[in-house]
């Protein structure tokens, strides 16, 4: 009795503790835009729900303090989708009975050598980045596919400014406008705790000058928590590739993010491997394209 008590005790602390985390925040400290009709303080349920990647009835009854289970996962994103520091998060966990979260900085984390060998080991391409989706570590199936990124310097290296400033990644992506506003709501949701530092201000703004397609999807509120749509690639050399594309959170660092491509049919499998052995051969290394395909923009 005693246990049920204290359980029900700690779930109805967790609903307060939610709600008041999300009145004190508004639209557009978390990059959302501003109703003109909204009258009560804070965020909306449905956006907060949105933020941590989750439908709106499973957080609904979160602050209902209902018995459900949650992920040490959901709780990462939920603290992020709420901007809280380094106690609230922990408080947040002992709330759910979790342990302590380990924290790490949300642009850099150390690519250990176990995350290294599971990337290049990948048959398909497959790439490591930052909450701020800076490129970290990608495989030789990612280079046979997208060019060598090591061409790109250091600063410039990031996924979502590839994205939208690369002219010849643009249009080697079929259908890609809804593949890039897709990108983009994952990047909004991921980058939702650093959407105040310094170098995710720089990438932003660097976009809403250099892209129009940017400064006109940014303003509109969209955020998706999984994506497995299937893509299709232009390939110079080996034609149309189709791939499904899967996130894989890391469990010892909640600021990376791997990104992989399964091949969606036997002949994209095959043509992969024929791009990826042609690389090899030409460099054991796997480090070097005679004819790039991603370029800096200037």
């Amino acid at each position: 009795m005693r246990i049920k008590r204290a359980k029900r005790v700690n779930r109805e602390e967790l609903a307060a503790f939610l709600r008041a985390h999300r009145n004190s925040l508004s639209p557009e400290a978390v990059g959302l835009p501003r109703d003109a009709r909204r009258r009560a303080p804070g965020l909306r349920r449905a956006e907060v729900a949105q933020l941590s990647g989750v439908g709106v009835t499973w957080y609904t009854w979160l602050e209902q303090a209902r018995t459900i289970q949650v992920s040490a996962h959901f709780l990462h994103r939920l603290a992020r989708a709420l901007r809280l520091d380094s106690a609230e998060e922990k408080h947040l966990f002992a709330l759910c009975e979790l342990p302590p979260p380990e924290r790490v900085d949300a642009r850099r984390a150390e690519v250990s050598e176990g995350l290294r060998r599971f990337l290049d080991a990948f048959p398909g391409p497959a790439y490591l980045h930052t909450l701020a989706w800076d490129l970290l570590h990608w495989n030789t199936a990612a280079t046979a596919l997208y060019g060598d990124l090591s061409w790109v310097p250091p600063h410039q290296r990031n996924a979502l400014r590839l994205i939208f400033l690369d002219a010849r990644l643009k249009s080697q992506m079929l259908g890609w406008d809804q593949w890039a506003r897709t990108m983009l709501a994952r990047f909004r949701l991921d980058a939702a705790a650093i959407l105040t530092d310094p170098r995710v201000i720089d990438l932003i703004e660097e976009l809403k000058r250099e892209s129009q397609e940017f400064r006109d999807w940014w303003s509109k509120p969209e955020v998706v928590g999984r994506d497995e749509t299937p893509r299709n690639y232009r390939h110079p050399a080996a034609g149309t590739l189709a791939f499904l594309p899967t996130t894989l959170a890391v469990d010892h660092a909640p600021g990376l993010r791997i990104r992989v491509f399964t091949a969606q049919d036997v002949s994209t499998q095959n043509k992969m491997r024929n791009l990826v052995d042609a690389l090899v051969e030409r460099d054991p290394a796997g480090r070097r394209v005679a004819d790039r395909l991603v370029t800096a923009p200037d």
